[in-house]
């Protein structure tokens, strides 16, 4: 029984009367007030702003998401045959087959871990969350389309089953989303787009934008980025191909020595004293203002041995040095060079 199931104490008369469910699908979605109008499956009609069910929501904080239209969906009917959600149903929960090997094909995922972990099955005590970008990308002509552009065509699998199936927008190709034999899908078409942040049981933190995502949509397509925790909490970030901080204030802190290096071998050190180190790779150089700049830097200490040792030839012979020496203020007390 239901009731004995959301019974709480202090509440159990009413929960006691949570004794049926409904399954229904979603027409409309009120992203302001978390409420969804749903028809019934099982009979005509429906209901009109039914509160949703987090997947975990408290007081300022949780696990937030929203469904979208034709998702199916489970209520609870409260008293007076006021509905809640309570829970979510794939399409195809009719099935007698639980569909994951499906779902893994249409949002990219792959099929064995062991062969690539970028996107795998998810492991005991892991977790995958993964959004939805309103595109996919046809698997066979390459095409990325929206998905209001896929849904806007269909034809019915065959004669005798007659089930609506999306088509490629892309009228050279004319593939259908999904190709199956009865109650079998043989292939997937369509992939869904969608950015995957993977929790997994090694402690690392690996983010995947989809496959299907293609340059001038800002992404690099296929990126990986891996971050991971050491016992010593130590962090390495890998996999950014170009990296972007954008803010109003930008404050990076170490008790210790930073580093940055670059696969050229130049190398950039912010000691623990205080002192900042340089080091250029050999046949490399540092241009400061611009790129390609033609006057060189001078070294302090050999301009002036040169200047006290050098003379000029005058009418009664040659000069000598100086008779007053370069003042050390001319020296910077604050940059040396190689």
């Amino acid at each position: 029984m239901l009731g004995n199931f959301f019974s709480n104490v202090g509440d159990k008369d009413t929960t006691a009367l949570l004794q049926s469910i409904r399954i229904g699908r979603v027409t409309f979605v009120d992203v302001d007030n978390a409420t969804v109008f749903v028809n019934w499956v099982d009979r005509t009609g429906g209901r009109t702003k039914i509160p949703l069910n987090m997947p975990f929501c408290e007081e300022g904080w949780g696990v937030m998401t929203m469904p979208r239209k034709n998702t199916i969906v489970v209520c609870a009917m409260r008293p007076y045959e006021f509905p809640i959600v309570i829970a979510y149903l794939p399409p195809n929960f009719m099935t007698p087959d639980s569909r994951w090997s499906d779902y893994k094909k249409i949002s990219g995922l792959k099929a064995v871990k062991d062969t690539d972990p970028s996107l795998a099955n998810i492991g005991k005590g892991e977790i995958i969350l993964r959004n939805m970008i309103e595109k996919a990308k046809c698997k066979v002509c390459g095409n990325v389309y929206t998905l209001e552009e896929w849904a806007s065509s269909f034809r019915y699998n065959n004669d005798q089953d007659k089930i609506p199936i999306e088509i490629c927008p892309n009228p050279a190709c004319n593939k259908p989303a999904l190709e199956f034999t009865g109650e079998e899908i043989t292939a997937v078409n369509k992939i869904q787009m969608g950015i995957l942040i993977y929790m997994q049981k090694d402690g690392k933190l690996r983010i995947k934008l989809n496959d299907g995502l293609v340059a001038s949509d800002g992404f690099t397509k296929g990126s990986i980025v891996d971050i991971n925790f050491d016992e010593n909490s130590n962090m390495t970030i890998e996999g950014v191909q170009d990296l972007t901080t954008k803010s109003k204030n930008t404050t990076i802190e170490s008790t210790e020595t930073s580093t940055i290096s670059s696969s050229a071998g130049n190398k950039i050190t912010l000691k623990p004293n205080g002192n900042i180190i340089i080091e250029v790779a050999s046949g490399k150089k540092i241009e400061l203002g611009a790129e390609g700049l033609a006057e060189p830097g001078v070294l302090g200490n050999q301009l002036n041995q040169w200047l006290v040792a050098h003379s000029h030839p005058t009418g009664v012979g040659p000069s000598g040095p100086p008779t007053q020496p370069i003042p050390n203020t001319v020296f910077s007390k604050k940059v040396t060079l190689e």
